[in-house]
Order: C-alpha cells, then sequence, then structure tokens
C-alpha cells in the first residue's frame, strides 16, 4: 500500500470520527432539551431526534447521488411533521434544523 492511500484512510477515519462526535453531541443537546419543548413521552424524547438524525443522514446521501426532489421533499415533510407532533411547532423546527445542519456541518463535502 502506498502512503498516499494510508494517508487517504487516515482522513477518512479522522472525517468519520468528527462526524459522530458532531451527531452525539447534537443526540446529548436535543435530549437535554426535551423538557424545554414540553416533550410528553419519553419514548418521543429518545426516538425521534433519533428519526431525524437517520433521515437526515439518509437524504444527504440520497441528494448527493442525484436522487429526486418530490420524494426528498415527501421525506423531509413527514419527517418534519414527525417533529412538530411530538416536539412541538418550534421545538420539532429547531430540532430538525438543528440535527440537519449538525450533519451538514459534518460532513467532508460541506467544508
Amino acid at each position: 500500500m502506498t502512503m498516499h492511500v494510508e494517508a487517504r484512510r487516515g482522513h477518512q477515519a479522522e472525517d468519520m470520527a468528527l462526524r459522530i462526535a458532531t451527531v452525539a453531541a447534537w443526540l446529548a443537546v436535543a435530549w437535554a432539551a426535551a423538557p424545554l419543548a414540553q416533550v410528553s413521552s419519553v419514548e418521543a424524547v429518545v426516538v425521534v431526534p433519533l428519526v431525524v438524525v437517520a433521515v437526515g443522514a439518509v437524504l444527504l446521501g440520497l441528494e448527493r447521488r442525484g436522487a429526486g426532489a418530490v420524494g426528498l421533499t415527501l421525506t423531509g415533510t413527514a419527517v418534519s411533521m414527525l417533529a412538530a407532533a411530538t416536539w412541538g411547532a418550534l421545538g420539532g423546527t429547531l430540532l430538525l434544523v438543528s440535527g440537519i445542519g449538525a450533519l451538514v456541518s459534518s460532513s467532508k463535502e460541506a467544508r
């Protein structure tokens, strides 16, 4: 293996570690902020942020591969409605925007 390939793998590992750390920090903040949003159930506190970040990561990947705008928009709208229904209009919007922001800011292509 050449040194260039090894260096590239090292950078990829660093990028992945940064992304994991960013998303983990976002999840911790989201879970800590749940009482402020007056989320009614423990399940909604835990599951909805995980759904937002998981679906967001998939949508970002699909968008980079040229997925259709209609499917991305409909899926994003469904996740937005889930967040608003469980975390309230303001809390759900902040959850969604901050989650996507965390994903985009930590991705290699955003730098």
